[in-house]
């Protein structure tokens, strides 16, 4: 009887929900489940279980969590030769990237292939480039052009133009001076002056206030309702998620 690791990060109870249903599925077929969060899940004792489903939903630039599920996936990715790696996770924007590049990852991690090289930007955003030989040596060449990409492309200057040419406003302060859209150059100044920004909002609110917020902005941008009404409708709804703790 095989024995299977169900482990997953959830913020609002969407992802929990899954796990739970793999972890059914998984006793129905015969199997040993244990069921965790990563939080809980020690990498340690990878070598006790015969396969893995691995559950995150797509966070910021689809991306998986960073302060829990990353580093445990990280100290477990290299336990996953040889054994099946089953993953899961919701996402309400996007096509569902971040599950594919995980995909690509874990599939190379379970035939024993090494990390490739990664270069991400300051917003969180990523770009991996296999510098490997097939004897598991580096490529020089190949890390050489890797570092002319990563240090002359994907420096301040272009990054920066590419956003304003696709008209959106540029992430890194000083760069707002060259945007001439007046209304980017609003929402570029409100960004820059804020105390503190809230990146994602919905998944830090409760499932139950997230489905309320989102028929909320539909309903906002299709013009039927006022934002005070949806400021009503969101405190409504908070307080309700409050008061049955």
């Amino acid at each position: 009887m095989s024995k299977i690791a169900v482990v997953y990060w959830s913020g609002t109870g969407n992802t929990e929900a899954m796990a739970d249903l793999v972890a059914n599925a998984a006793q129905s077929a015969g199997a040993t489940v244990d069921k965790m969060t990563s939080a809980e899940f020690n990498a340690a004792d990878a070598a006790n279980y015969d396969g893995f489903a691995l559950g995150c939903p797509a966070m910021g630039a689809e991306q998986l969590e960073e302060s829990e599920f990353e580093p445990m996936y990280q100290d477990l990715r290299g336990s996953l030769s040889g054994k099946p790696v089953g993953l899961f996770g919701s996402y309400g924007w996007g096509d569902g990237e971040w599950i594919r590049t995980w995909a690509e990852d874990a599939e190379a991690a379970a035939n024993g292939v090494p990390q490739d090289v990664e270069v991400g930007t300051a917003i969180g955003n990523g770009w991996s480039f296999n510098c490997w030989n097939e004897d598991g040596s580096v490529d020089q060449t190949k890390l050489d052009a890797c570092y002319v990409l990563a240090t002359q492309y994907f420096n301040d200057d272009t990054w920066n133009q590419e956003k304003i040419d696709n008209l959106t406003i540029p992430s890194i302060e000083g760069y707002e001076d060259s945007l001439d859209d007046p209304n980017m150059t609003t929402v570029a100044e409100v960004f820059f002056n804020a105390s503190n920004v809230q990146l994602w909002y919905d998944q830090y609110l409760p499932a139950s206030v997230t489905e309320v917020h989102k028929d909320c902005m539909n309903a906002l941008f299709g013009l039927e309702s006022t934002p005070q009404e949806i400021g009503e409708q969101h405190d409504a709804a908070m307080q309700e998620y409050l008061a049955s703790r």
